[in-house]
């Protein structure tokens, strides 16, 4: 009763899904909205800014400042805003600024050299991306290179000290504070995990591709679908290193959504499925259940199909 799920795409709306209430949030249609929840608020970018607005509501929203990337930060009541300047081929500079959402007060600068494209914070630094697709963790300001975990990689998620990626058929999650490397393949019934290369996404968080839940022991990743019907995402026990196909995600894939996917805090999974309508959302609560089907129907309120989803 208490859960809300904010959907982005060109008609931003937060949704009770216990009523089917649906409110639209001020943004330009004309412009594509991002968001991701980071602690008690959602974080929303478009139009290369950034805003936020407590978690599962509409208002109030506060500007944080100009973004064509936002990245949470370490804790869960500040963001990174990322901004690009060029001064030519070889002179583009990463800057990232990390604001307070419930104030937006500015608490730390940095900058990182073209070659460093941020993908998340970590304690040990920024983890990012360079042009030959190679996941390293390097040192604010200088981009100088004190890792390098994964060469020519798909990058999943990254939550405190633990980063998430995808190398040929296999998904690698490492805890940077331990040294511990866990290395899962395809669930039985899958052929691979949906790993995609290609430029990072102007104006989000991440991939959308998977997403550690709010304890940090599971991680749900999309999988290549089998075959049509098959399920597409996938549950990685982090404990036991073991992984499997989630019941009642056939034939949802990673499609044209940015993220895909989210936990809320209290555990449960909401995801874009392949269902009856357009915009179908499905929800898992965890344990051995299968996911089913919210009964939404977001079709007759939208003339455009949400890209984005976060729950509060």
């Amino acid at each position: 009763p208490r859960t809300r799920l904010s959907l982005g795409g060109r008609q931003p709306i937060v949704v009770n899904p216990a009523s089917g209430t649906v409110t639209r949030l001020p943004f330009n249609p004309q412009s594509r909205t991002v968001l991701f929840r980071q602690g008690t608020h959602t974080v929303l970018v478009s139009n290369e800014r950034a805003w936020a607005a407590p978690a599962g509501r509409a208002a109030p929203l506060r500007p944080l400042g100009r973004a064509l990337t936002v990245l949470p930060a370490l804790v869960d009541d500040r963001v990174w805003l990322v901004d690009a300047h060029y001064e030519g081929p070889e002179t583009q500079l990463y800057e990232l600024v990390e604001v307070g959402l419930a104030d937006g007060r500015t608490h730390t600068r940095w900058t990182l050299p073209y070659q460093a494209a941020p993908v998340a914070v970590l304690p040990s630094g920024v983890l990012a991306r360079d042009p030959e697709d190679n996941l390293q963790v390097v040192a604010p300001g200088s981009g100088r290179v004190r890792a390098v975990l994964a060469r020519a990689a798909t990058f999943i998620d990254a939550r405190g000290s633990q980063v998430a990626w995808v190398v040929g058929r296999d998904l690698h999650v490492r805890d940077l504070a331990t040294g511990t490397d866990t290395v899962v393949p395809p669930p039985p019934g899958s052929p691979d995990w949906y790993a995609l290369g290609g430029p990072i996404p102007r104006a989000a968080c991440c991939y959308g591709l998977g997403a550690f839940d709010p304890a940090g022991r599971k991680l749900a990743v999309y999988t290549r679908l089998a075959g049509p019907g098959a399920p597409g995402l996938a549950v990685v026990d982090l404990v036991r290193g073991s992984a499997r196909l989630l019941p009642g995600s056939e034939d949802a894939t990673p499609t044209g959504c940015l993220p895909c996917l989210g936990w809320a805090s209290n555990g449960w999974l909401y995801f874009f499925a392949a269902g009856p309508a357009v915009t179908s959302v499905g929800a898992w609560r965890g344990g051995t259940g299968p996911a089913g089907l919210l009964p939404l129907d977001l079709d007759g309120v939208l003339n455009s199909v949400p890209s984005a989803l976060a729950a509060n």
